[in-house]
Parts: C-alpha cells; structure tokens; sequence
C-alpha cells in the first residue's frame, strides 16, 4: 500500500513539473554566456514562460518573460511578448523533433542595450 502511495505520488509530481520546449546557449559580441529556455505550453493553451539568464558582466541575472506561441506558415514557431520574440525555423521539418537543433532569432533589448537582435541555434527538448 506504501508503494502505491509513493507511486502516485511521483506520478503527480512529474505531471505538474514543467519542462523546457526550446533551449538555447550563445554569447553576446562581449563574451557574455546567455542561456533561453521556453518552457513547453500546456496542450490547450498559447501561453507559456520564457526565460533568459544571463551569465558574468555584472554578476548573474535572470529575465522571466510570459509569451504567447503560434505558428507562423508551416515551418515555423513564433514566441513573442513585451520585449522578446523569438522565431524557430523548423526547416526541414514540419514539427519539432526532440533532439534537433534550429536556427532562430531572438529579438530583445534585454540582453544588451546597444543590440537587440541575435541568430542563434535552439535545440528542441520538448517531449
């Protein structure tokens, strides 16, 4: 009885966690590591969570964004909300799939105020 207890218990657990959709690690033209996670939106819903850490300059800083998703024709992904965008280009696939990386664009003043637009790579972590 104990073990079923425990079982459902991680099983809820796990249900209610979040996981990241989109991961993607760059460096801005100072060298300064930038790390974006958007996390995967619930099935019925457009919104979802983003967000940027940002690692050395003046010590670490953590930038949480609420976004909305849609796509945008048949092969991309489009996040967008107050200062920040981020379009995934799914080429040549028509959905994401686990483990492939895409080239993207973030548009955002908030990692450097001198630019705001980034070519990055993003690879899909999404289940």
């Amino acid at each position: 009885m104990k073990t079923l207890g425990l079982l459902l218990l991680f099983a809820s657990l796990s249900a209610q966690a979040a996981f990241n959709e989109f991961e993607c690690d760059f460096s801005t033209r100072e060298g300064v590591r930038v790390r974006l996670e958007v996390k995967q939106a619930y099935r019925s819903s457009s919104f979802t969570r983003a967000k940027i850490r940002i690692f050395g300059g003046d010590g670490d800083q953590n930038l949480d964004f609420n976004v909305s998703r849609r796509m945008r024709g048949a092969r991309r992904i489009e996040y967008w909300g107050a200062d920040f965008r981020l379009e995934v280009d799914l080429w040549p696939d028509e959905i994401p799939r686990r483990g492939r990386e895409y080239t993207s664009r973030l548009e955002t003043w908030s990692v450097d105020p001198s630019r705001n637009v980034y070519t990055i790579d993003c690879d899909y972590a999404g289940v």
